[in-house]
């Protein structure tokens, strides 16, 4: 059964003085994203507006505003459990390859050994380079 067919939905906004916050569930101040409740049948319009008017009577709310959100487009691929899988594996190795590689750089920085491609060589100065000569002004 596909349960994700509902299309239309309603998310309520505390507008708390100047600033406006997304109720999400128990918190009225949220600001990244809102509960969302079913929009659709009478049924569902009745609660949610119940939901919206219980909001309301929270010493922690001001005005209840709601906004409704309808689904326009049609769903698309992610990722399949395959790919999730194969995923998995590779951010597990890759993981313990970085464990791997700073144990050993830990224990060189103990023994005080730094390996070739961790140092550069000094470059030579170009030379046009004015660093280190000194120019003698007579008064």
């Amino acid at each position: 059964m596909d349960y994700t067919k509902t299309s239309t939905f309603i998310a309520f906004i505390n507008k708390d003085g100047k600033d406006k916050f997304w109720c999400n569930g128990n918190f009225v101040h949220d600001k990244e994203e809102p509960r969302i409740f079913p929009y659709e049948s009478k049924e569902e319009k009745k609660l949610a507006l119940e939901i919206g008017q219980r909001l309301g009577v929270w010493s922690e709310t001001g005005d209840i505003e709601a906004v409704v959100l309808k689904v326009s487009g049609q769903p698309f691929h992610i990722i399949s459990k395959k790919e999730a899988k194969e995923l998995e594996k590779k951010l597990e190795e890759d993981s313990k390859k970085r464990e791997q590689e700073r144990r050993i750089a830990e224990i060189k920085s103990k023994a005080g050994i730094i390996s070739e491609q961790e140092t550069e060589p000094p470059q030579p100065e170009p030379a046009n380079s004015k660093r280190g000569k000194t120019k003698i002004i007579q008064e």
